[in-house]
């Protein structure tokens, strides 16, 4: 009875709870915090009954329907996993992105700035989210102690998304949300995000060899694993030279299927136990990680025998001259992210 009272509460919780938060009467505010309030201390039976009465007040007021309520609170449904290799790791780096134009991926990024002040963002691309306001709907797994736990929150989340002035992407600040679900719930969200020291500038890529193996970490036509709540990851080779800007531009091609969903993915390589030197052509042992960047569109060949170069899109769409993917994804290389730091400081400077 008690477990029983606890998924359900849990489930109640998640239909009351919106990001931002929005003016609300009095009595279900005065209900909600009650709720809360008995969930923490583990009363799940009386907090049941006061989250049921609380849910009565919210449907009459909001409605069943109404588009900023977060639909769903999976409660000891996944499968707890400590994890501890890089490939392990990365599956808690990224987040499926459900927006008003379809999927898309977006990713866990950490900015540390001159006075060693940590700034968590979600970054994606632009035309994922298509407006600097678009409402995004995605889930999160709760910590316990600094490790994973068997809650996941999923929730929709409107903040102002930042621009990149010349490529496809866009960050938002991740801390505001954070902060809103560790006062409402009490507890944190296990990410674990891609760090600065995993870009490489160009000379460091010149180490590289023309082909590396790749993996991409995301959501391809939206699918991942819905009960534990991870994404999926395809694997590639590269397709031009990392240390090349191809074109002329700061973008990387990869040889790997890229389908729609994709977009925002990381691409990144890694290695671990062990990998070849390409200055002593010798094994070298131990692990590295390298993000190289992140996927925004291919080349698709279509029925006119013309090849065209668009967007990898957040939806199956069908259109009247049918484009064939040939498998090869552009990606923007990963330190045009850090020209957002100018623009992170001078916010928070403000």
């Amino acid at each position: 009875m008690k477990k029983l009272a606890k998924i359900l509460l849990m489930t109640v919780l998640v239909l009351l709870f919106t990001v931002p938060t929005y003016a609300q009467e009095s009595l279900w505010d005065k209900l909600n915090n009650q709720v809360i309030t008995l969930y923490q201390q583990e009363r799940y039976s009386e907090a049941a009954k006061v989250a049921e009465e609380a849910l009565k007040v919210a449907e009459k007021t909001f409605g069943l329907d109404h588009p900023d309520v977060a639909t769903s609170l999976n409660n000891g449904g996944i499968n707890i996993m400590k994890p501890t290799t890089t490939t392990e790791k990365l599956l808690f780096s990224t987040i499926r992105l459900q927006t008003s134009q379809g999927v898309g991926t977006g990713f866990y990024f950490l900015f540390e700035l001159d006075d060693n002040k940590k700034v968590p963002v979600f970054i994606t691309n632009k035309h994922v989210i298509n407006t600097p306001n678009e409402k995004v709907s995605f889930s999160l797994h709760f910590a316990e102690n600094d490790r994973l736990s068997k809650d996941v929150i999923t929730l929709t989340y409107e903040s102002e998304w930042i621009f990149h002035d010349k490529y496809d992407l866009a960050f938002t600040f991740a801390n505001p949300l954070f902060e809103q679900i560790k006062r409402k719930f009490g507890k944190n969200v296990f990410i674990i995000p891609l760090t600065e020291d995993l870009i490489w500038d160009n000379e460091r890529l010149e180490s590289l060899t023309a082909v590396e193996n790749v993996l991409m970490y995301g959501y391809p036509i939206g699918l991942y694993d819905e009960r534990n709540v991870l994404p999926l990851i395809r694997s590639g080779v590269t397709a031009s030279h990392p240390a090349i800007d191809f074109n002329g531009e700061k973008i990387g091609v990869v040889d790997m299927a890229c389908f729609p969903g994709s977009s925002g993915s990381p691409i990144l390589i890694v290695n671990e136990g062990s990998y070849t030197d390409k200055k002593r052509n010798a094994v070298v042992i131990g692990s590295r990680v390298i993000f190289l960047g992140i996927l925004f569109g291919g080349p698709v060949y279509n029925s006119e025998g013309k090849i065209v170069v668009k967007d990898i899109p957040t939806r199956q769409e069908v259109v009247s001259i049918t484009p064939q993917m040939i498998n090869l994804g552009y990606y923007i290389k990963s330190e045009v992210i850090l020209d957002f730091k100018e623009k992170i400081e001078g916010i928070i400077s403000k």
